[in-house]
């Protein structure tokens, strides 16, 4: 049997795409778009590096970190990110979604 692992999804996710050197566009929950590679993490912060320069960004700001190549997870980081992750997964939105936002169902 692999080490088990404690590490949230969130955080094997970064640790795959700083591993792997990927370049990533981080989406922030105001609209505006960071392109760069992730040098490092914490619970609260990303440390991103883009005009070679570091750049900190806090989490709670960022809406999507979509990386920009495909990036390699093995079997076991992925069962000890779910492992860790907190609660059930979630459920998918019955709602309809016009332009990437959730809608109330129209009652007929």
């Amino acid at each position: 049997m692999g080490v088990k692992s404690n590490l949230p999804l969130q955080d094997s996710y970064l640790l795959a795409i700083k591993r792997e050197n990927a370049p990533v566009t981080i989406y922030l929950r105001n609209g505006f778009q960071l392109r760069g590679h992730v040098r490092g993490f914490d619970n609260f912060t990303i440390v991103l590096e883009y005009d070679n320069k570091p750049h900190l960004v806090y989490k709670h700001a960022v809406s999507t970190v979509s990386p920009q190549t495909p990036v390699h997870f093995s079997p076991s980081e992925l069962a000890a990110g779910r492992a860790a992750s907190e609660g059930p997964a979630p459920t998918p939105l019955s709602a309809p979604v016009v332009d990437g936002n959730p809608r109330d169902p129209v009652a007929p």
